[in-house]
């Protein structure tokens, strides 16, 4: 069916540009205590999750620690879990089990951890799987990964400090077309039953790709196998937002940042994916 590609060099110079911006915003005395808009998170939670995961990132990618080791640590005993559940209770610990005394370093402890990364596999070739915790995944998917999780948190860092927090489209496009393999962990099959349907979503400024649900599986694919039965228009940067929760729906829908049309719009609000 083939695959999205990603830019690697682009990406790679993107989540460096990212780390700094995060450095930058997490400059000595902010606030930690400050509650974050909408979540539980204070802003010291999020910047103890941020410090810490790319750490992990940098430490997987050398082979320092194995998803084996990170499991057994902050997550023993889950193996029953839903993948969702797992990785709440190892987030939660690895936030509890860092050293709140870093917090006042936590932008330059992320940005730290990112070079590592980022040396660490500058050699690689993009065809390289990073063992991650929840699998082997490409090179140029890891790292948009690791520059998702800087957008998004650096989001609610930045509505809890009440700072800036800029996201530009070419980093959301980045992003998106990079983590797009991994939404088919998100389907939710249960939620979709016997749904069959294909949303045809445009990025605008580029790329485009289709959401493929059928006999209970989703499948991303460049191009549409089936008749097209909902067209999405969106912004690359609400729909990063929107996607995971940080902005509303409605909100975008009325200022024209997500269009939907065709014999089934409704799918555009419906499709059984969890939140990324």
């Amino acid at each position: 069916m083939g695959e999205l590609v990603v830019d690697l060099g682009a990406a790679r110079a993107a989540l460096a540009s990212v780390a700094s911006r995060i450095a930058l915003l997490l400059v000595e005395d902010f606030d930690a205590s400050r509650r974050i808009p909408g979540m539980e998170w204070t802003v010291g939670d999020a910047a103890a999750h941020v410090a810490s995961e790319t750490r992990s990132f940098a430490r997987l990618a050398s082979g320092e620690v194995t998803p084996e080791d990170m499991w057994e640590r902050f997550a023993p005993g889950t193996e029953g879990m839903a993948s969702g559940q797992r990785m709440s209770v190892l987030n939660s610990n690895e936030i509890a089990a860092f050293d709140r005394s870093q917090l006042s370093t936590a932008g330059e402890l992320v940005e730290e951890a990112v070079g590592d990364f980022l040396a660490t596999t500058n050699d690689w070739p993009p065809d390289r799987l990073f063992r991650g915790i929840e699998g082997d995944i490409a090179l140029p998917t890891v790292t948009c990964v690791v520059m998702f999780e800087l957008l998004i948190h650096g989001d609610d860092l930045a509505r809890g400090l009440g700072k800036r927090w800029i996201i530009s489209p070419e980093e959301a496009r980045l992003v998106l077309t990079g983590i797009s393999s991994l939404m088919p962990g998100q389907f939710d099959a249960d939620a979709a039953g016997d749904m069959r349907a294909t949303v045809f979503l445009r990025l605008r400024g580029g790329p485009a790709f289709a959401l493929w649900v059928h006999d209970g599986r989703l499948d991303v694919v460049p191009d549409p196998v089936e008749r097209v039965d909902c067209h999405v228009s969106a912004d690359p940067v609400t729909f990063l937002l929107v996607s995971t929760g940080r902005r509303s729906q409605v909100g975008a829908v009325l200022r024209g940042k997500l269009m939907a049309w065709g014999r089934r719009p409704w799918l555009a609000a419906r499709m059984p994916l969890q939140s990324l």
